[in-house]
């Protein structure tokens, strides 16, 4: 898909000569001459992958413009060029990621908007190599724990193939006991079908993915990352699910997984003593129309004050020894990319991230 861009300069003859020129260079282009019409325009799905707007314009100027797009979640992440006669430090100042003064060439804008497409392209490819990484470090860790899993089922239908075996041997034995070889047979498959269904979850959970966000069922989301995790979980406390009748939520399904794989798997680690003693709940529930709300709660030590503010940053961490201390900000960049939200409260005994997801329309 070509890469699209919104275009609003309400000057004519500069308006269409800068489409024909980015269109001339293979971008998919959408010419208008106010802000009104630009704002409709970034609402359209898919959104525009970049917007060029003058500050000056008629309706809705383009100051104006770029304050209600920095104010919603849905428009926030769309790359931004100004364009203004003013050369004054306030035009120049404005929260766009790139700002060129009028009179330019067109050499100069096509070399800005090549350099801010790059950059934005560069930082999606960061962000997709740190869930990658980060995702194969939670595979990592709960790879002892997958092997148990597995080991338990692959057990029982080897235990049963050599009965079965033993039993075919003898044609008077296995008339006798034909009830028992069908119900071998069957465990057996029961116990394959298991191994398939933990490893289908691995390779999912796996599997890079991008994009822009779409519908995710939050439902199927949550229930994966509590399968993926139930062996880390349950030997360091017992999990309690609160899942209301759940919508659909805006964002990648594995993304999402991951998001959840790794506040549970934080939430255990927090736990220390018997698992009896110890207890994390997940509760979701539509909070309005727009959108739902999910708790991830553990009874473990809690996060002490100082640190607090600091653990959506790259690379804190406060596990001594191992951890990258990405986990947390490649769960603030999933949610944010969603157009949700995330933050946490701690105190001993009672630790709680939240996050807020929109609802998925349409």
């Amino acid at each position: 898909m070509n890469t699209r861009v919104v275009l609003a300069e309400d000057d004519d003859d500069l308006r269409e000569v800068l489409a024909e020129t980015l269109t001339a260079e293979g971008y998919d282009v959408a010419a208008v001459s106010d802000g009104l019409e630009a704002r409709r325009l970034l609402r359209d799905h898919p959104a525009p992958d970049l917007l060029i707007i003058d500050l000056r314009m008629p309706s809705l100027t383009g100051w104006e413009l770029r304050l209600e797009q920095r104010s919603d979640p849905e428009l926030e992440g769309i790359p931004v060029i100004a364009m203004s006669a003013d050369r004054s430090a306030q035009a120049a100042a404005i929260d766009a990621d790139a700002f060129l003064a009028k009179p330019f060439t067109v050499a100069a804008f096509l070399d800005l908007v090549r350099a801010v497409l790059a950059r934005v392209e560069r930082e999606r490819a960061r962000t997709k190599r740190l869930l990658v990484a980060d995702r194969m470090s939670s595979l990592g860790m709960l790879a002892a724990g997958v092997g148990h899993e597995i080991n338990n089922p692959l057990a029982y239908v080897l235990w049963n193939l050599d009965y079965v075996a033993d039993a075919l041997r003898s044609d008077a034995r296995r008339e006798a006991e034909l009830p028992k070889i069908n119900e071998a047979i069957q465990e057996a498959r029961q116990g394959t079908q298991r191994i398939r269904t933990i490893v289908a979850r691995l390779r999912a959970f796996s599997v890079a993915s991008g994009g822009p966000p779409s519908a995710a069922s939050l439902e199927r989301v949550l229930r994966e990352a509590i399968a993926i995790t139930a062996h880390e979980v349950r030997f360091r406390g017992v999990l309690h699910e609160h899942l209301d009748a759940l919508p659909t939520v805006r964002g990648d399904e594995t993304q999402l997984v991951q998001l959840f794989v790794n506040l549970l798997v934080n939430a255990a680690q927090a736990l220390d003593g018997a698992p009896e003693r110890h207890e994390i709940h997940v509760l979701a529930a539509v909070e309005d129309e727009r959108w739902v709300r999910v708790e991830v709660r553990d009874t473990g030590l809690g996060i002490a004050p100082e640190h607090l503010p600091k653990i959506f940053h790259p690379f804190f961490s406060t596990k001594r020894g191992y951890g990258s201390g990405l986990g947390l900000a490649i769960c603030r960049d999933v949610v944010e990319s969603a157009g949700g939200e995330i933050s946490a409260d701690s105190r001993p005994g009672d630790t709680r991230f939240v996050v807020r997801l929109r609802r998925a329309v349409g």
